[in-house]
């Protein structure tokens, strides 16, 4: 061997080792850092996870099954209760086309929309469900065929532009919902164009929102709607009118314009947030069908067109227009200058009801405190006469938290044939979980509403006119899961509201579980307890039991059953 030969071979053999030694230290090295930062290791583990999940997609998933959309795989994770969309399976997939919840959803396009219809449960929208549309100011991403496709969305639609307008043909195609509202989620500020000759504005639409509003916004499309079918409008201005600053507020109101819905034939309810009635016209409102305002009044405010419309007003500032127009109670004056107005009609009668405000709220709780007790004025004919619920315990003596809004309304409560007078009371409870009215029922013989104290001590109350009966309802405590919940039926019986039967679901702990049954360590027991009552007393009581495991779907026992069917007693709670 040539002493050159000998010297190459050594050359090999050392790089090698260097190699070797360089190689061992970055091992070392990186085993050291795992040890010494745990969060490492952590990330490495993920990493391969990652990099497993991603042959194994490569591997299983060449036909594409997985959408290429953020939203529906969020759907599909949500569908099956997984974290990471990775580990659904291609049985699960399909399994999964055309049942997932169409809820809080946002297309942008038809190509959206179309893969979208292949994931979605689109015939059976859940109440609560919404769509939001976005429509570009020419609709290229919106091929005709996908929005023919539109009349699918029967649920709350939700409309956007991703310009300043959008076309108004686009809204001819939404023929599903009958809700639309009209985003701020968005800087739309109108239509464009016009309907199509072959397309009006969809006939079922009932509803419509306008949010971010203010003054000249809208103004295609509300001539658009002249020839609808709507029946409610609700205008929004997201302003912040949560300060009691009347003159502040006052300063901030843009006004909406009542000549601009007048000639919707078929509107019956306004309702305007955060923004001020206002008319140019008194004569354009003739022959309006609107037959109830909800909003806001300052000094601007012109009260003459309104004659015969129930009123629901937040009153900001000195409001002289107001005054004149109606007679406003001495008890309701005092030093604060906000109010909340109100008058209803029925059966040839006219309600009011006046609250005063305080200048300031109770910091950070946005409740309004020290509110004085509403007064209420009926009129029938030549005859008026005041009602002071503080003087009978209507509204007092309780302390009201949340939602106490003094609403009115008529409504027969005792099913005589005569509609009574309902107050809403207010919220008890952290939540607001237990609501109250207070309730005057109409007597026949001194041709007055007298107040029904029975009625008041009902946890919220729903009138069954079919079953002539008040249900109520409540949490009694505890959570969804682990808590008790209470149900009641209640008759008018000799001028009084009275207790017939109560359903209590309660969970039972350690002596409270009956000895004769054996409940599996870790497992909830669930009592069903149904009691008659006669004269104010419990006559008979009927229990009924189901066990809980963690993890297991819990059955409803053979015996509950009936509490459960439409048709019931109970109403299927």
């Amino acid at each position: 061997m040539s002493e050159k030969y000998r010297r190459r071979i050594y050359q090999i053999l050392m790089v090698a080792v260097v190699c070797f030694f360089c190689a061992r230290e970055q091992t070392m090295n990186g085993t050291e850092k795992e040890m010494e930062d745990p969060a490492a290791a952590d990330r490495k583990e993920e990493t391969q996870d990652s990099a497993e999940f991603s042959v194994e997609e490569t591997e299983s998933r060449s036909s594409s099954m997985l959408p290429d959309n953020e939203t529906i795989r969020e759907s599909l994770c949500s569908y099956y209760h997984k974290d990471d969309y990775r580990e659904i399976s291609e049985e699960e997939l399909a399994a999964a086309k055309g049942k997932l919840t169409a809820y809080s959803l946002t297309i942008h396009s038809g190509e959206e929309f179309a893969l979208m219809r292949e994931w979605y449960d689109w015939d059976t929208p859940e109440s609560y469900c919404y769509v939001s549309v976005v429509f570009s100011e020419d609709l290229k991403e919106w091929p005709e065929e996908e929005l023919e496709a539109l009349a699918l969305l029967k649920c709350n639609v939700h409309v956007e532009s991703s310009g300043k307008t959008m076309p108004a043909r686009a809204l001819s195609y939404l023929t599903g919902t009958t809700d639309l509202r009209f985003s701020n989620d968005s800087d739309m500020t109108d239509v464009s164009g016009t309907l199509p000759e072959e397309r009006a504005f969809p006939r079922q639409i009932k509803g419509v929102s306008l949010h971010a509003y203010r003054e000249g916004k809208y103004k295609t499309l509300l001539k658009l709607l002249q020839d609808s079918q709507v029946e409610a409008i609700l205008v929004d201005s997201n302003r912040d009118t949560d300060s009691r600053d009347s003159d502040e507020v006052a300063e901030k109101l843009p006004g909406f314009w009542l000549d601009d819905v007048a000639g919707i034939s078929t509107l019956k309810d306004v309702t305007l947030y955060g923004t001020a009635i206002r008319v140019r016209d008194e004569k354009a409102l003739e022959g309006s069908g609107v037959e109830r305002i909800v909003g806001c009044a300052d000094q601007k405010t012109d009260f003459a067109y309104a004659a015969g419309i129930s009123l629901y007003l937040d009153i900001y500032g000195d409001c002289p227009a107001l005054y004149q127009a109606v007679s406003w109670p001495e008890e309701v004056k005092g030093e604060g200058t906000s109010y909340i107005y109100q008058r209803i009609y029925d059966q040839g009668r006219m309600a009011e009801c006046f609250t005063e405000l305080p200048d300031g709220e109770d910091e950070g709780s946005g409740i309004w405190t020290e509110r004085k007790d509403p007064v209420l004025r009926i009129t029938d004919g030549a005859a008026a006469y005041e009602i002071k619920p503080e003087e009978n315990g209507g509204v007092t003596g309780r302390n009201y938290v949340y939602d106490r809004i003094d609403e009115i309304r008529f409504q027969d409560i005792n099913f005589d044939g005569t509609k009574d007078l309902i107050l809403d009371a207010g919220r008890l409870g952290q939540i607001g979980q237990w609501r109250y009215e207070a309730a005057y029922t109409w007597n026949p013989e001194t041709a007055r509403y007298e107040c029904c104290p029975s009625y008041s001590l009902i946890d919220n109350p729903a009138v069954d006119a079919e079953h002539r009966l008040v249900r109520s309802g409540r949490r009694d405590w505890g959570n969804a899961d682990d808590g008790s919940y209470s149900w009641a039926i209640y008759r008018y019986v000799d001028g009084e509201f009275v207790m017939q039967s109560m359903l209590t679901q309660e969970n039972l702990f350690g002596d409270q579980i009956p000895d004769e049954l054996s409940v599996p360590e870790e497992a909830t027991l669930i009592r069903y307890q149904e009691k008659i009552f006669e004269n104010g007393e419990a006559v008979e009581e009927k229990n009924a039991y189901a066990v809980r495991i963690e993890g297991e779907e819990t059955g409803i026992p053979a015996s509950c059953e009936k509490y459960y069917a439409e048709d019931s007693y109970w109403g299927g709670f």
